[in-house]
Parts: structure tokens; C-alpha cells; sequence
């Protein structure tokens, strides 16, 4: 499942990030301030800094384009890539994705 609260963020934020898939710590402080905040401002009006603001527009930007290139597992709930799903390959748990088809 693609999250969209701070309890998710483990699980996809090292996909997001290319290479060793390991964040910094410093920015990974800095994405659950955020992560806190997008979920503060679901349901409270907060006042912000421009700093704060920026990386909220960058946080939301980034998890739109996550989930543009990402589905979840219908059967396990495990986050797959389009081109997985597309090429028909297995998940981890063994559900064949049918190729071409969104999951």
C-alpha cells in the first residue's frame, strides 16, 4: 500500500530514493517533519514557514509521482513498480501480475 501517513514512510521512502535505497538521516528528519506536518495540515490550518511550505510542495510532489509509478500488490499489499506489473513478473508473495494491467 502506497501511504500517505507518517507510519507508511518507511516503507516507501527508500524506494523513492535511487542507489543503496538508504536515506540520510538528516534528510530523513527533515521528510518526517514534513510527513508530520502534511498530516497536521489534513486537519488543523498551521502557520508555517516558507521553508516548511517549500517542502511540503516538494513531499507532495514527490509521493504524486511515486504513485504514478507505483501500484500495490493486490495480494500482499507490497509497493511494485509499473514496469514489474507491466512486464508480468511475480511479486514476493508469488500473485503473477497479468502484463500490461494495472494492478
Amino acid at each position: 500500500m502506497i501511504p500517505n501517513d507518517l507510519a507508511g514512510l518507511n516503507d516507501w521512502l527508500p524506494l523513492y530514493f535511487s542507489g543503496s535505497g538508504r536515506v540520510p538521516h538528516g534528510y530523513r528528519k527533515w521528510i518526517e517533519h514534513l510527513a508530520r506536518l502534511d498530516q497536521q495540515t489534513r486537519v488543523a490550518e498551521l502557520d508555517l514557514n516558507a521553508a516548511e511550505m517549500q517542502g511540503l510542495i516538494a513531499l507532495r510532489a514527490a509521493r504524486e509521482k511515486f504513485v504514478e509509478n507505483h501500484s500495490s500488490c493486490p495480494k500482499c499489499g507490497a509497493v511494485i513498480d509499473r514496469l514489474t506489473a507491466a512486464a508480468g513478473m511475480s511479486c514476493k508473495c508469488g500473485y503473477r501480475f497479468e502484463g500490461g494491467r494495472r494492478p
